[in-house]
């Protein structure tokens, strides 16, 4: 849902879904003043936050009219929201927000005149009820059309869909149907039997936790269920996200004000959810728990989900330095301490296993120098919260580059500096070499990459995951894995084969030893295996 103002940026073409910005017909070749789409783009942000935050104080702005003034004055307030309202169309004059801000203006109004007449409040606490019922409405439509709007928006985005992520996108809707059913009920009753002070707080603060945890738990699934839709394209889409960083850290404001302990419980729920309506991700969670030994019952995938969705939530607060949190406990670290402080870098591979961003937390309060290596052209939306969060965090980031050495230039020079770098070895990347190994009972295809480099560079290679425990306690297990690489020319197919095969070896007993750490919510097994075919 937070894709909903996502763009495509094309090179040489307006992004489709978006008005461009140069001129059109005979005027084309006119010059564009010096930083336009910068000024634009800041000025279409600002605007943006305008209207969330006039948005927001709608309860707030009644409850301090009826509480201090009464009606009549009350009303004078909405009529002001009302010309606050249409003022970001004034200014941007662009006419499919222009419909939304005259719809909502005169809804004001509305109630503005309607508290006057009546002189009742309760009038004046109508409106999220009526949003909410109005959305009811236009998404419960969209699935009785046959097209629902998350699929909508997502082809907006993505182009042709998969059938699983059409499906995906049909139980997306039904989600949001619930909760605009959900939050309209709840305001209603609030508004006719409960205190204005409950009202307020739960139409200006909860409703917008729920919304920001419905948003964190969409995402998280998403991106584990389709974690290579681009891929399935052909091609990895640049996306232009002024929208989507917006709505990520909106979740982040959520999780700020109501605490992590609120958030976990919220996430719970939402979990819940997920787990209950997506088949798929049921079947893709209970065929690899059967793999791990384990029954695959519903409470299984339930503790999967939720432990997914938990460390989420963390990566949050672990990237913007609030580990106060967390406890840390660090097996087998010693000898990589020892290592870098004779000046040496170190390779570090780990999987989708526990949370890499309790491993950087470590690293950074412990002053080691950590650089993680990956393919992020997919990821702009998450990766652009965390600059925010975290300015540093660029810094430490290697971007895999198809078709250029680069970033192998910044690993040579950042191992030579005795740092550590850190791969994740589970899941192939674009333009990155493969081989097929046994893992979980099933042939799996595991990139290379990892161990190419550190046998080139002729540095120690240790395996790293970080596993999450009870509810506040990440455990770092460091295992020894190779002194120095070494793939002769003659020998190298099958000395790289052994090498990963011994990984995904040391993998698997981790992976079983701790099976809701298994971070790949998507048919990992059978992906594999077509690229093996491939």
């Amino acid at each position: 849902m937070q894709e909903v103002q996502a763009k495509l940026a094309v090179p040489g073409a307006p992004a489709a879904g978006r008005a461009s910005l140069a001129p059109s017909g005979p005027e084309e070749a006119r010059e564009q003043p010096p930083l336009a789409d910068e000024v634009v783009a800041q000025r279409t942000s600002w605007l943006g936050s305008f209207e969330i935050l006039l948005m927001a104080a709608y309860p707030f702005a009644v409850y301090f009219g009826l509480t201090r003034l009464g009606p009549g004055p009350t009303a004078g307030l909405l009529l002001a929201l009302a010309l606050l309202r249409v003022f970001p169309w004034l200014v941007r004059r662009r006419e499919e927000r222009g419909r939304a801000a005259l719809l909502h203006a005169a809804g004001l109004l509305a109630l503005a005149g309607g508290l006057l007449l009546t002189q009742d409040g309760r009038v004046a606490l109508s409106l999220p009820v009526v949003v909410n019922l109005g959305l009811l409405v236009f998404f419960a439509a969209s699935l009785r059309s046959g097209v629902p709007v998350v699929e909508t928006i997502a082809r907006r985005i993505d182009g042709e869909l998969s059938e699983a992520r059409r499906a995906y996108c049909r139980t997306v809707t039904r989600v949001w149907c619930l909760f605009f059913a959900s939050n309209a009920a709840i305001a209603g009753v609030l508004a006719l039997a409960a205190p204005l002070s409950w009202w307020t707080v739960y139409t200006g603060v909860i409703s917008y936790a729920l919304m920001g945890a419905l948003f964190l738990g969409e995402y998280a699934v998403r991106r584990q269920r389709f974690p290579r839709a681009a891929d399935e394209r052909g091609e990895w889409t640049r996306v232009t996200e002024k929208g989507s960083v917006l709505g990520l850290q909106i979740i982040w404001f959520v999780c700020r004000v109501l605490g992590r302990r609120a958030v976990r419980s919220l996430i719970r729920f939402v979990a819940l959810y997920y787990v209950l309506t997506d088949s798929e991700m049921r079947r893709v969670s209970r065929d690899f728990q059967q793999r791990a030994g384990l029954p695959g019952t519903f409470m299984d995938v339930y503790r999967h989900v939720l432990r997914f969705s938990f460390c989420i939530v963390d990566r949050l607060f672990l990237l913007s330095g609030r580990t106060e949190h967390f406890e840390f406990e660090s097996h087998g670290d010693a000898e990589v301490r020892a290592i870098l402080a004779r000046g040496q870098g170190v390779i570090l591979v780990g999987a989708h296993l526990g949370s890499f961003e309790a491993l950087r937390a470590v690293a950074m309060e412990d002053d080691l120098p950590l650089s993680i290596v990956g393919y992020f052209e997919n990821a702009q939306r998450i990766n652009a919260l965390l600059d925010a969060l975290a300015p540093e965090f660029s810094a430490h980031v290697i971007h895999v580059e198809p078709g250029s050495v680069a970033h192998m230039m910044k690993i040579r020079e950042r191992v030579r500096a005795g740092e550590l770098v850190g791969f994740l070895g589970d899941r192939m990347t674009p333009g990155v070499d493969g081989v097929t190994v046994r893992f979980m009972g099933a042939d799996v295809v595991f990139p290379t990459g990892a161990f190419v480099v550190a046998a080139a560079l002729g540095c120690p290679v240790y395996l790293v995951f970080c596993i999450s425990e009870g509810s506040n306690r990440y455990v770092v297990h460091c295992e020894h894995f190779d002194d120095a690489l070494s793939i002769p020319r003659a020998e190298r197919a099958e000395r790289i084969q052994a090498v990963v095969q011994r990984y995904a070896s040391r993998l698997e007993a981790r992976v079983l030893a701790s099976p809701d750490n298994w971070f790949n919510f998507y048919d990992f097994f059978e992906a594999s295996e077509r690229k093996g075919d491939s």
